[in-house]
C-alpha cells in the first residue's frame, strides 16, 4: 500500500501474493490490506483473494504519475516514437517552396537540413532546375548540419542578382577537375575541390582519383553541382536480369570472302516448259490478232492493242410496251346467234375497285334488253299522333 501511494499508481491493479494453502492466512492478509488502504485518501475498491492467490483492486487516478512528471514528449515525433523518412520530409519541403514561390520576389534564400538540401538539389541539380523552371523562381538552398528534417527557414528574398552566390566558377562553364572522394549524402557522386569550393559531380563515384571534364549547372552556398561532359559520360547501363537475358548466347558467324569464281555472274538457265505452260492455265490470255501475226512473222513480241467497245445507241431507252386488247368471249345462244359471254357478277365488279373495267358495247346492250319486274312494296300502317289524354279512351274501347 505504501508503494501504491508513493508511486501514485491508479487504475486496475492486480497483486500476486505467495501461495497460501490455509484459508485463515488468506483472511489475515486481506484484512491487513484493507486496514492500510483506509489511510489512503484516494477512493479504492478491493476484491477478495482468488484461489490462485491474486488480489484485484481499483484505485482512482488523481495526479500525474512519475513518468508524466519527470519527462516530456519528443518535439519531433510528438511522443509516437517514429519520425518521417528523409524522402517524405524532402517532399514536404518542396511543397513549402512551391507555396513560397507565389510571392512577388524573384529569388529566395532558404535554410534546410543538409540531407534534405542534397535531396532537393538532386544529381547534377536536375531536380532543383526542374523546380525553378516550373515556379519561375530561383532558390538558393543553404544546408545546415544537425538540423531536424522539417527545418525550414527563409533567410532572405529579393532579386536574383542580389541573392546570387559568388564562386570561383560561373554556371554553365566547363572545367577540368580531379575527383578526390565520393559524396557525403550521395554515394554515386564524386567530389572535387576548386579553390576551396566543393564541386559535386553527378554519377562520377567510379571516377574518383581521375581527372574529368565537367559542366557546372548550379552554384549554391559553399557547393557547386556539375555533370560530366558529353565526352566523359559513363554510358554503361546498370546490369539487370532482363539485359543479360537479351544478350545472344553465341557469337555471330563470320562470312567467308567471296572468290573470283563465285563473283562471276551466273547466266540464268531457261525455264523448263511444262504442260500447264503449253496448254494454258488460270491466267492464260488469248493472243490478239496483231500479236499472233507478229509471232508468225518472227517479229518478236508486240504490244497488245486495247479494244474500245462502243455502246449501242439505243442503250438506256425504255421499249414501248403494246397494250393488250381484250377479246370478249362469245357464247352461242339457242337461236344460233353468237353473243358475248356474260361476266360473273361480283360485289367488287358491280361497285368498282382496282381492276374495274368498263363494260363493252355488247354487254351493255344485253343488260338494257332485260326488263326486271319490281316487287310490290308492303303497305306501311299510318301511325298518327295520339295525345296522352286519349290513351284511356282507346284502352276502354278495346275492352
Amino acid at each position: 500500500v505504501r508503494q501504491l501511494r508513493l508511486r501514485d499508481i491508479g487504475g486496475i491493479i492486480v497483486i500476486d501474493f505467495i501461495d497460501m494453502a490455509n484459508p485463515k492466512n488468506r483472511a489475515t492478509v486481506e484484512e491487513a490490506l484493507r486496514t492500510e488502504l483506509e489511510r489512503d485518501r484516494t477512493k479504492t475498491y478491493v476484491v477478495e483473494i482468488s484461489p490462485l492467490g491474486l488480489v484485484e483492486m481499483t484505485r482512482q487516478n488523481v495526479t500525474d504519475g512519475p513518468r508524466e512528471v519527470m519527462t516530456r514528449k519528443c518535439p519531433t515525433c510528438g511522443g509516437d516514437g517514429i519520425v518521417v523518412s528523409e524522402e517524405t520530409a524532402a517532399l514536404d519541403i518542396e511543397r513549402r517552396l512551391r507555396a513560397l514561390a507565389s510571392g512577388r520576389a524573384q529569388a529566395y534564400r532558404v535554410e534546410v537540413a543538409a540531407k534534405i538540401a542534397s535531396l532537393l538539389v538532386g544529381p547534377g541539380a536536375e531536380r532543383l532546375v526542374e523546380l525553378e523552371a516550373q515556379t519561375r523562381r530561383r532558390f538558393f538552398l543553404v544546408g545546415r548540419e544537425g538540423a531536424h528534417l522539417d527545418h525550414f527557414l527563409v533567410l532572405a528574398e529579393g532579386k536574383r542578382d542580389e541573392l546570387a552566390v559568388e564562386g570561383p566558377v560561373d554556371e554553365g562553364a566547363e572545367i577540368e577537375l580531379k575527383l578526390g572522394e565520393v559524396g557525403l549524402h550521395d554515394a554515386q557522386a564524386g567530389i572535387g575541390k576548386l579553390d576551396g569550393f566543393d564541386v559535386c559531380v553527378a554519377n562520377a563515384g567510379k571516377l574518383v582519383g581521375k581527372k574529368v571534364k565537367v559542366r557546372v549547372e548550379r552554384v549554391l552556398d559553399g557547393t557547386a553541382y556539375a555533370t560530366l561532359a558529353d565526352a566523359q559520360r559513363d554510358e554503361d547501363e546498370p546490369i539487370t536480369a532482363e539485359r543479360e537475358a537479351e544478350k545472344p548466347t553465341r557469337a555471330p558467324t563470320k562470312k567467308a570472302p567471296a572468290t573470283d569464281e563465285e563473283a562471276v555472274e551466273v547466266q540464268p538457265t531457261p525455264r523448263k516448259r511444262t504442260r500447264r505452260g503449253s496448254r494454258g492455265g488460270k491466267g492464260r490470255k488469248k493472243k490478239t490478232t496483231t500479236t499472233a501475226a507478229a509471232a508468225g512473222n518472227g517479229a518478236g513480241e508486240a504490244k497488245q492493242v486495247a479494244k474500245i467497245h462502243v455502246p449501242d445507241p439505243t442503250l438506256g431507252e425504255e421499249p414501248e410496251a403494246e397494250e393488250p386488247t381484250e377479246t370478249p368471249e362469245t357464247v352461242t345462244s339457242e337461236d344460233g346467234a353468237a353473243g358475248p359471254k356474260p361476266r360473273k357478277k361480283t360485289r367488287r365488279g358491280t361497285r368498282g375497285g382496282r381492276s374495274r373495267r368498263k363494260k363493252t358495247t355488247a354487254a351493255a346492250g344485253a343488260t338494257d334488253n332485260e326488263d326486271p319486274t319490281p316487287e310490290p312494296a308492303e303497305e306501311v300502317p299510318d301511325w298518327g299522333y295520339v295525345p296522352m289524354s286519349e290513351w284511356a279512351d282507346d284502352v276502354l274501347s278495346d275492352k
